[in-house]
């Protein structure tokens, strides 16, 4: 298992630890599955701290979530937390951080 999803605030938080050091199209399903029931939700929160390597289609991912709540008109907080330096300046030169906090 390379993602673990905890709820937090009555069921008002979703919080998505990576276990994985590599976040890639592998782990794509179970990164869906964290997301599948979004209704409302205040907080989404994606810990990266174990992460070394993101490919492109986890960063597509991360836009298709962004989509999906807007398309819910959910006006949840979406934050990407404990980027280590050369995965922030990744997520930075791919402009995430229009879609989500970085924390």
């Amino acid at each position: 298992m390379g993602i673990t999803t905890f709820r937090h605030n009555t069921q008002l938080t979703i919080y998505l630890l990576i276990h994985s050091s590599t976040l890639d199209g592998r782990l794509i399903q179970e990164f869906r599955d964290s997301y599948a029931n979004i209704d409302n939700i205040t907080e989404y929160l994606i810990d990266l701290e174990n992460v070394q390597h993101i490919d492109s289609a986890i960063m597509g991912l991360l836009l298709v979530l962004y989509g999906e709540m807007k398309e819910q008109k959910n006006q949840a907080t979406l934050k990407i937390i404990n980027a280590a330096p050369h995965i922030l300046d990744i997520l930075l030169n791919a402009k995430i951080n229009e879609y989500y906090e970085i924390v």
